[in-house]
């Protein structure tokens, strides 16, 4: 039996720990679904100035919390068709939220801190109390004066979210792609990848001669090869060679020669 020298168990190791990043970087990137937008509003300045470009991030309705900042879409009107905003979400299902002029918002009783707003001013334009329906929210713009808000909506439901900003979105997405790129390296540090070519064979195949071609894959791992795939592409013949069908394999010599071996068959 063949025995695995201390470097060909260290190509194995990385490898595999590469393949784990690279997936592992992979999933959770495609689970957070991030997509970068522009904001086109000032409705959540100062936190958010239009023009601030955003990396969000996919979210479930029952995953909504309050202080998130979410993006949705809802009319702005009733018979409106509905448009995306960017909206900080400051209660939720079960919720108690009420304010009326210049008085904090009140969110089950208490006064709610928002350092967030502009200058700090609550604004309340318009006096709200208002109990919020399971599977709803409450959301206001920063701004508040500049801001069409659950303060002419009332609440909305959760369903509308597409999706969310999180402090940290951005260098989260940084990480991922930085994994991703480490599991690659260490991939490519171990000798681990997996190709598919296409090539052309054009000579003679005993007493026929002619031209066709092949595809073939296969996955290496150090100096093996495992999962290796080759098949004669159907309908590629020509000359003699016509209608050849099959499938085979590579060989590779220690001097790097392929040598190709086949198993086909001619009409």
């Amino acid at each position: 039996m063949r025995r695995w020298g201390k470097l060909g168990k260290a190509a194995v190791i990385l490898g595999v720990f590469g393949v784990l990043l690279t997936a592992g970087g992979i999933g959770y990137g495609i689970h957070l679904g991030p997509r970068r937008v522009v904001i086109s509003s000032g409705s959540m300045r100062p936190t958010y100035p239009a023009g601030t470009a955003v990396v969000v991030t996919a979210v479930e309705p029952e995953q909504v919390r309050r202080g998130d900042v979410v993006i949705l879409r809802y009319p702005v009107a009733p018979d409106e068709p509905a448009i995306s905003a960017l909206k900080r979400v400051i209660a939720v299902g079960g919720d108690h939220v009420s304010q009326c002029g210049d008085q904090p918002v009140q969110l089950n009783g208490a006064p709610l801190d928002e350092p967030y707003l502009r200058g700090g001013g609550v604004n309340g334009y318009r006096c709200f109390d208002t109990t919020v329906p399971d599977g709803e929210m409450f959301v206001l713009g920063d701004w508040r004066a500049n801001s069409i808000d659950s303060r002419m909506w009332g609440p909305i439901p959760l369903a509308a979210v597409e999706s969310r900003d999180r402090p940290g979105t951005a260098r989260t997405v940084g990480v991922i792609g930085a994994v991703g790129l480490l599991g690659l390296l260490l991939m490519a540090a171990a000798g681990v990848g997996t190709y598919l070519a296409m090539e052309s064979f054009a000579g003679r195949l005993h007493d026929s001669e002619g031209a066709f071609n092949f595809a073939h894959s296969a996955t290496t791992l150090g100096t093996g090869r495992d999962g290796e795939y080759f098949v004669v592409v159907p309908g590629s013949g020509t000359g003699a060679l016509a209608g050849i069908t099959g499938t085979g394999g590579i060989v590779i010599d220690e001097d790097g020669t392929h040598r190709i071996h086949l198993d086909y068959q001619l009409p």
